[in-house]
């Protein structure tokens, strides 16, 4: 179970803090082992000892966990950022949603 924990953390680390989006905005993952591997461990006791009906609960615990960890690091104004995509999309985007008949909001 630690091996296993032990490589996914240090994969899902290295890729969100290598992760960029436009060479301006950037991600940061502080996930730790040896946390994980214990909300891991104690998840499985609480799961077993509760004949599987606190699974949603560890579920629950270990999204928390990645998220409190996991932060995006934005660099300005996301609006500015989201309309200059939009404007370099174009009416492509547009057109291929009323083909397929998907409504977009903005």
């Amino acid at each position: 179970l630690y091996a296993q924990t032990y490589f996914q953390t240090a994969i899902i680390n290295l890729l969100f803090n290598n992760l960029k989006l436009d060479q301006k905005h950037t991600f940061e993952s502080t996930l730790s082992a040896n946390q994980l591997a214990w909300i891991k461990f104690t998840n499985i006791l609480a799961i077993i000892f509760s004949f599987g009906l606190l699974y949603p609960w560890a579920h629950i615990r270990l999204v928390e966990y990645r998220l409190d960890n996991t932060v995006a690091l934005i660099d300005g104004n996301m609006e500015d950022y989201s309309s200059e995509i939009a404007e370099k999309e174009g009416a492509i985007g547009q057109e291929m949603a009323d083909v397929f008949d998907v409504g977009i909001v903005m």
